[in-house]
């Protein structure tokens, strides 16, 4: 009799798959944390850079400034510097 079909032997190889089986699902669960947890940061990073202006913003904002800072100077030469 071959040593291979033996009950034993086919206990063994039993017992090795389902260790391997065990030592899988434990790194599977250790990579859903991290899986998560870069998910999570990805979330974040998301967030924040919605939250910066656009390109429009950015130029509309700066011309918006600029035309009023030559209004106000436009009022002072026109109306305030009369002496």
């Amino acid at each position: 009799m071959s040593d291979h079909n033996t009950p034993d032997a086919t206990r063994d190889g039993i017992a090795r798959i389902e260790a391997r089986l065990d030592r899988l699902e434990s790194r599977f669960d250790r990579f859903e944390e991290r899986f998560r947890r870069v998910e999570t940061d990805t979330l974040d990073v998301k967030t924040r850079v919605s939250l910066l202006p656009t390109a429009w913003t950015l130029l509309l904002g700066g011309a918006g400034i600029t035309m009023g800072i030559m209004a106000f100077a436009l009022a002072l030469v026109r109306f305030g510097v009369t002496s």
